[in-house]
């Protein structure tokens, strides 16, 4: 297992808009209109390399880059799966490169107007003893205050989620527990309203120190 340092975590970085309702007829010309934006003098704008572009099953246009997934709905432009580690987002080593990706696509809905700005951190890792430690550490306290004394001894899983309110963002956390891996979701979204841009939002959403945060928890599942 890594040190926390290296561990491989994966963001999600999602700009929401308003509507599209013309979407489904106009999907193809879009994509036809994205797709040389990641190709010769447009690249510069962006450090990702095309791989494919198509409709998906739901009409969606989905785009493989070698840096991660992106898509474009009738209410939303977004990156999935981009791979870092706590000591490059402290480093802020590729963080840098998703805002560039969102604004790219983003320029083919100047017209509909931003609405909501949202990140998610996103940690998978194996972890023998992992549900134990969550029983132990954010389950039995419940299951005492539900059950009294009796409660029991093993659990085959773990899940939680909760919501709040946090340094005018709106933040949601889950965490999930199995026999074999942990699973830690950390979304943070605010209104667009509130930034010139996807990457301000970004840089005040602080997600070096949400890592940083987050290292005390999980360093000790990672056995």
């Amino acid at each position: 297992m890594p040190p926390y340092d290296s561990l491989p975590l994966s963001l999600t970085c999602r700009l929401t808009h308003q509507k599209d309702f013309a979407f489904q007829k106009n999907n193809g010309d879009i994509a036809n209109r994205i797709r040389p934006k990641f190709l010769g003098e447009h690249h510069s704008k962006t450090a990702a390399n095309l791989v494919k572009i198509e409709l998906d099953d739901d009409g969606d246009i989905s785009i493989g880059t070698d840096r991660c997934s992106l898509y474009v709905t009738a209410d939303s432009v977004f990156a999935v799966g981009f791979l870092v580690t706590p000591k490059s987002l402290w480093e802020k080593s590729h963080i840098n490169e998703i805002p560039p990706m969102l604004e790219l696509l983003f320029e083919e809905r100047r017209s509909l107007s931003p609405v909501l700005f949202h990140v998610r951190l996103y940690f998978r890792f194996p972890s023998k003893e992992g549900l134990g430690l969550l029983k132990s550490r954010c389950c039995d306290a419940s299951l005492a205050v539900i059950l009294g004394n009796d409660i029991p001894s093993d659990i085959n899983r773990f899940r939680m989620s909760t919501k709040y309110d946090r340094n005018n963002f709106a933040d949601s956390l889950e965490l999930e527990g199995s026999t074999g891996d942990v699973q830690l979701r950390y979304n943070r979204e605010a209104p667009a309203t509130a930034f010139p841009s996807y990457g301000a939002f970004l840089e005040a959403a602080d997600l070096s120190g949400l890592a940083e945060e987050l290292r005390a928890f999980i360093e000790p599942l990672l056995t």
